[in-house]
């Protein structure tokens, strides 16, 4: 389903086509935008040899949604100066800049979920 949701959003980008939203008729969001779709099959390595074979020929990656496979994904697209975002990775230790200084989140960390319920 994640990926279905990603070539839909490639696919308005791409095509401008704004439904849901309105922008000034003058206004270009990106000129380029193409993606790879890759399967972790819920293991690391996959995550790390995507990370590798793409190299710094990406401008980012996308995921992984476990926290497991972001952390050694993001360590490996650090080799070639390439960020990483997840939108369902939690752990807190991917908060450590020093660590993971290319890694991004859209979710908070569990600490900061687990303050926010209680």
């Amino acid at each position: 389903i994640w990926g279905l949701g990603a070539q839909m959003a490639v696919h308005d980008i791409v095509t401008q086509r704004w439904d849901l939203v309105s922008f000034p008729s003058n206004f270009v969001l990106c000129q380029n935008v193409t993606f790879e779709l890759r399967d972790t099959q819920g293991r690391a390595p996959q995550g790390v040899l995507a990370a590798m074979l793409w190299g710094s020929s990406v401008d980012a990656i996308v995921g992984a949604y476990r926290s497991a496979i972001s952390g050694p994904t993001s360590l490996a697209a650090q080799v070639f100066d390439v960020p990483v975002l997840s939108f369902g990775s939690t752990a807190a230790s991917l908060s450590d800049k020093d660590s993971y200084p290319g890694f991004s989140r859209t979710i908070p960390p569990d600490a900061v979920a687990a303050f926010v319920m209680a």
